[in-house]
């Protein structure tokens, strides 16, 4: 078989070569070509829009440069994501950009544990607060424990729950927090809650959102789901990978667990029926809603500004260290025997050896000679650091905002005034207080599956539990947002007592079970604005009952003397006597450390 003779480099293939080097232009065409390998057997392939192989190929190619995909997304913004594939499609390309980006760029990584460490917060707790607290009291007598109350027995659900070791993989305080990671780098993340039918505990675990690959939703209303249908590898399977429908949580609830099959394919596999005596139901967080149902990642719009900033960084770093390379310069009139003999005596020895050094580098202090045929130059060292600071900062503000942080927050702080950094905390507060109660919310529904459960199949102790108003008064409490000034707290609150509370109650204006609910309130306040754990706990409205005096103090009076007994003083005003001075007790303290502080 005749062969043609090698041809000579192409003018644009000297230039590459020229411009890029050998070895980048190799790689550059070896990418290239495994991306046309991927387009073509795509292409041989029953053409299904995103496919797998599809989209394994360009994720290979992609992982190599973040050029490659802005080369592609400019030339057609539909062949980046699959042609004809839609919004589905892409958010699946932005995941698996943000999960790219949260292992290896710095802003979105800070960015994401600010949300987590900040908003989530380390101390999150469950417990259920008694709304009925004044019916109850107004029954029992002060001498006397309370009833066991339905409260109390959900109450004591939900810590079971929250504190169990099968649970321990999910909820414990050294893991709850990849809840947060997981659904700001995803968009979202699905909580699977595994109930035993034979005592109603519930079990949590959680999918990926890339394993969810449908939502089924109520026929005529797509925005109500019914079933998600998760696709996973399972060695169990035959075929390595299982298709199964779970419930939405809500609609369990509804249908007392039967759920809607009517909605699923023939053929459907739910997955309550992949373990015996074992209900499955599933509920999903997801954030940054765009359309449809799906989350988004958080950094979707800042993505390709944390990009460009890590690419400025770079470059900014291979240019200070192009110029650190040679810090001085030496001019010689003569020809290149002339440099050749200066190298040779300013080189080192093991350039050319490799193994040995018979001309070592002169030590420090050293003087360096010259003639008028050689004059020795220090070369500028200047990189330019300032104009890069100020472009470098442009790049980095995209990237904070498009993460919902202003550029103080992702440590710019010296570029503004403390005014402006003072006025763009309130809107970021909102943000993440908001944040916050989209976590209360997905716990508050987690607690009441867990409730729901038990009324189900735990037994007729149990009996109740499983109600709307009930589920309602699940509080969850997470860390403080702003540092607190606790000498001010302190002496709020005792000013509160001193001036308000205290004197109504001696006039009888309020009730004592009024001065107990706002005591219990404010400490709950003091406790969760101080990270206290488990302020629920601590600030019960029933740990603040006023306790009942003996009718008669004891003396040493002999019998018979006549001489009458002091006057009873009135029990609560005693008690918040008592406690009114210990608050100012405290505020003093507070006090004395603040200004040691300063």
């Amino acid at each position: 078989m005749n062969r043609k003779p090698p041809q000579p480099p192409t003018i644009r293939e000297q230039l590459g070569t020229f411009i890029y080097g050998r070895k980048k232009l190799t790689d550059e065409r070896k990418a290239m070509t495994t991306l046309m390998r991927a387009a073509v057997k795509e292409a041989n392939e029953v053409w299904s829009p995103g496919s797998q192989v599809f989209q394994e190929h360009i994720r290979e190619v992609l992982q190599e440069s973040d050029a490659y995909w802005d080369i592609i997304s400019s030339l057609d913004p539909n062949f980046a994501i699959g042609v004809g594939v839609g919004m589905e499609s892409e958010r699946l390309a932005t995941v698996s950009r943000s999960r790219l980006a949260w292992r290896n760029d710095p802003i979105t990584q800070w960015i994401v544990q600010t949300w987590t460490n900040f908003a989530f917060g380390e101390n999150v707790q469950m417990t259920i607060i008694d709304s009925t607290t004044d019916t109850a009291d107004a029954s029992v007598p002060l001498d006397e424990e309370p009833p066991v109350t339905l409260y109390m027995v959900a109450e004591n659900v939900l810590q079971e729950f929250w504190r169990a070791d099968r649970n321990h993989y999910v909820l414990s305080q050294d893991r709850l927090q990849r809840l947060s990671d997981l659904t700001l780098v995803d968009g979202e993340l699905y909580l699977i809650l595994y109930i035993s039918t034979l005592d109603g505990e519930a079990t949590i675990r959680y999918a990926p959102t890339d394993e969810i690959s449908e939502i089924v939703t109520e026929k005529g209303d797509s925005t109500v789901p019914v079933y998600y249908k998760r696709q996973y590898t399972d060695t169990e399977a035959k075929t390595g990978t299982r298709t199964v429908y779970y419930q939405d949580w809500l609609t369990a609830i509804d249908t007392e667990g039967k759920g809607k099959p009517e909605l699923l394919p023939k053929d459907a596999v739910t997955a309550e029926t992949l373990q015996p005596s074992t209900f499955v139901c599933m509920i999903q967080v997801g954030i940054n809603v765009k359309t449809g149902m799906r989350g988004w990642p958080l950094m979707t719009a800042g993505l390709p500004w944390a990009r460009e900033h890590k690419r400025f960084r770079e470059a900014r770093a291979a240019v200070a260290q192009g110029i650190a390379q040679f810090i001085q310069k030496l001019k010689t009139s003569g020809g290149s025997r002339a440099v050749d003999s200066m190298r040779s005596i300013l080189q080192s020895s093991m350039v050319n050896t490799g193994y040995s050094e018979t001309n070592p580098p002169a030590v420090a202090g050293s003087t360096f000679l010259e003639n008028q045929s050689a004059t020795l130059e220090r070369l500028p060292l200047t990189t330019g650091a300032g104009d890069a600071r100020t472009d470098g900062e442009g790049l980095l503000h995209m990237a904070a905002l498009g993460g919902g942080l202003f550029p103080h927050w992702a440590g710019v702080g010296d570029a503004y005034r403390l005014a402006t950094a003072t006025a763009m905390e309130a809107p970021l507060m909102r943000e993440f207080s908001r944040y916050q109660n989209f976590w209360a919310a997905q716990f508050r529904s987690v607690g009441r599956v867990v409730l729901w459960a038990k009324d189900t199949w735990g037994g007729t102790q149990y009996d109740g539990l499983d109600n709307p108003d009930l589920a309602n008064d699940i509080d969850v409490s997470t860390d403080r947002l702003v540092e607190v000034d606790l000498v001010a707290i302190s002496g709020a609150i005792s000013e509160l007592y001193d001036s308000t509370l205290v004197p109504l109650l001696e006039l009888g204006a309020i009730s004592p079970q009024i001065v107990q609910e706002i005591t219990a309130f404010v400490w709950l306040n003091a406790l969760q604005a101080l990270g206290a754990p488990n302020p629920s706990q601590m600030a019960n409205v029933q740990k603040f009952k006023p306790q009942p005096r003996p009718a008669s103090l004891p003396t040493d009076q002999p019998p018979g003397d006549e001489t009458p007994a002091p006057e009873e003083t009135p029990v609560p005003s005693e008690a918040f006597g008592a406690f009114t001075k210990a608050i100012n007790e405290f505020s003093a303290r507070l006090a004395v450390i603040g200004q040691r502080r300063r």
